[in-house]
């Protein structure tokens, strides 16, 4: 059936590109959502301080004879584990909200949505860059993909305030902004206060330095994607 089908077509991808089914597997597991933690992690990202436990859960499997390997629950039976599914989709509306007040205030050009794609590229990978380096210093290893997930629901915020200036103008906008900006730092705090090893590198930052400026960075950006695109109305 159409099991038999995917296994061998992720077996005949595996033959002609090595580490294409790892990579592959590895992916979907971010995509692995349901609406029910979808609708919690949306709640947990507008007012985080309503949640009380921010520790990601564990399941282990069976890695040999003498050892076992622990990893990570997936995020349709975690709300705490990071996805992919909210930072792709809340990217892709931001872009053509924002491109959509850009119109309203007669500043669209045909090249607006191109230009807040990539704009919103590069700032992903200067954060991803910045968060790397943080936690590299720190001592702590964090994974990419994670990184992704976390410095990507920053979108989920800024697509709450594109719609509140398209309902009250500046004013509802400078609410929305203040609000988001707040919860979206509290939650990167409370979710790198878990990602952030109790004992850091003696040559690094302070733990609690760290965690508050990685925590701090996500209402930074935040406000400057905002100004950037937001427009005039």
């Amino acid at each position: 059936g159409a099991r038999l089908l995917e296994t061998q077509r992720n077996n005949l991808a595996a033959r002609w590109m090595p580490g294409f089914a790892a990579v592959w597997e590895q992916l979907r597991s971010y995509f692995a959502v349901s609406h029910e933690s979808v609708g919690l992690k949306l709640r947990a990202l507008m007012v985080p301080w309503t949640k009380k436990a921010w520790r990601r859960q564990k399941t282990t499997r069976v890695g040999g004879v003498d050892d076992d390997v622990v990893v990570y629950a997936l995020p349709i039976d975690d709300a705490n584990a990071p996805d992919l599914y909210l930072p792709l989709v809340s990217f892709m509306t931001f872009a053509l909200v924002s491109a959509y007040v850009r119109g309203q205030a007669g500043t669209c050009t045909p090249e607006v949505l191109a230009q807040i794609i990539s704009s919103c590229a590069i700032f992903q990978l200067f954060e991803l860059v910045l968060y790397t380096a943080g936690l590299y210093v720190a001592g702590a290893g964090a994974s990419l993909l994670d990184l992704t997930c976390y410095t990507g629901y920053k979108y989920v915020s800024l697509c709450f305030n594109m719609v509140a200036t398209l309902s009250g103008g500046d004013r509802a906008y400078y609410a929305a902004l203040t609000w988001t900006a707040l919860s979206s730092s509290y939650f990167m705090l409370k979710t790198m206060a878990q990602t952030v090893p109790t004992r850091t590198s003696g040559n690094g930052p302070r733990r609690e330095f760290l965690v508050c400026g990685l925590g701090i960075t996500q209402g930074c950006s935040i406000w400057l994607l905002g100004f950037l695109f937001k427009g005039t109305s």
